[in-house]
């Protein structure tokens, strides 16, 4: 798991920074579990991308809301 702090969080995504003493740091979005899904180029792109997933059912990595079995 990387041990950067978590910027923006929103359902299973996180934006942390890589690397923060860089000057051209990129920004990652990591899910719970610490795998690594996504580069942005800053925070913004890495935050919009999250917000996206996180509104979008048919997402990839989205499951259906529902009722569990």
């Amino acid at each position: 798991m990387l041990s950067s702090p978590v910027l923006y969080a929103r359902g299973p995504y996180r934006v942390i920074a890589n690397d923060p003493d860089a000057d051209g740091r990129l920004y990652v979005v990591v899910d719970t579990a610490g795998a690594w899904l996504r580069e942005g180029p800053s925070f913004e792109t890495a935050r919009a991308w999250v917000d996206h997933r996180s509104l979008d059912p048919g997402a990839p990595g989205r499951r259906p809301a529902g009722p569990s079995r």
